[in-house]
């Protein structure tokens, strides 16, 4: 199996101490309480420095484990699961970057390293979410502004994922996407194993019967999901080498989910673009706009246009 490797990133312990948790995660002062553990981060920490992948820190904080995913997209940089090196307590925050928020993690006790996790983040809402090999699925539900949130679990089979996702419509309509691996065969790779929706936030989930799941070459692990609406979505598995086609790693849903096609050969892509990457698709008037970036050092884009999803134009340049 090839689950990423979180089991190199730091093992970190939960509520230990639950009176260093309460401080402020910024400061070297640290056996002052914080005003708002929930709220901005204080000027000692407002400026973020990290590598171009993405890892950062703040001044008494630093990465814990990776957040693979937020709004469905891998290496986003949008938040963080971060703990202070200098407690030996191991407190937990997750940072919300637009919001500017650090949200101590101080309702579950125990190890969470070798868990999986992705979030959303919306105006007002977000949601971070973890998975553990026994199939638990725990949601986490906060609110822009209060240093409290609310957890909600759920079993889902099979017991075993090697990436999730998560995408919110809207602060009620959202979904969970658990990517397995497929072993043996022809139809080798990864597929969409679980899909889960709310309708309240994410307070209940119902689980999708998948009938026709995608299926993204073992060489290509899921590297964006979303909804445009609860009918029409999108998958798309990373670029490993130029000679695997974008279209044949790129499955779209008209119905919820439940079936999923690959994407109608783009004829332009035949012109030998290096290392394309889905960057979105997003609804425009009456019609669909697919934009790509190409290229391993320097990024270029190319947007294409489709009535249907069916047959793609390009879309020039103004």
């Amino acid at each position: 199996m090839k689950r990423r490797a979180i089991a190199l990133l730091l093992s970190v312990a939960f509520l230990a101490g639950m009176n260093a948790c309460a401080t402020d995660p910024g400061r070297a002062d640290a056996d002052k309480p914080a005003a708002d553990a929930g709220g901005p981060a204080p000027d000692t920490a407002a400026t973020e420095t990290g590598s171009a992948d993405g890892e950062a820190g703040h001044p008494g904080l630093v990465l814990s484990k990776g957040l693979y995913s937020c709004n469905g997209k891998t290496g986003s940089g949008e938040v963080r699961l971060l703990y202070n090196e200098e407690d030996p307590t191991g407190c937990e925050y997750f940072y919300i970057r637009a919001w500017e928020e650090y949200h101590l993690l101080n309702q579950e006790p125990g190890d969470l390293s070798g868990q999986l996790f992705c979030a959303a983040v919306l105006e007002n809402k977000a949601w971070l979410v973890s998975y553990e090999d026994s199939g638990l699925l725990t949601v986490r539900l906060f609110q822009k502004g209060s240093p409290d949130y609310t957890t909600v679990q759920t079993s889902v089979e099979p017991g075993y994922l090697e990436d999730i996702f998560c995408y919110f419509l809207s602060e009620e309509v959202g979904y969970l996407f658990g990517i397995g691996e497929r072993i043996g065969g022809y139809d080798s790779g990864f597929v969409l194993d679980v899909l889960l929706k709310t309708a309240d936030g994410g307070r209940t989930w119902e689980q999708t019967a998948v009938q026709r799941s995608p299926v993204v070459n073992w060489h290509e692990s899921v590297e964006l999901v979303k909804m445009l609406d609860e009918h029409v979505g999108i998958l798309s598995g990373r670029c490993f080498a130029n000679d695997f086609n974008f279209c044949e790693r790129t499955f779209v849903t008209t119905d919820g989910g439940m079936t999923w096609s690959c994407l109608p050969r783009i004829p332009e892509f035949d012109e030998g673009y290096p290392e394309v990457h889905l960057e979105d698709l997003r609804r425009e008037g009456g019609r669909y706009v697919l934009t790509v970036r190409y290229g391993a050092i320097e990024y270029h884009f190319l947007s294409f246009y489709s009535t249907d999803l069916q047959a793609w134009t390009k879309l020039e340049p103004l």
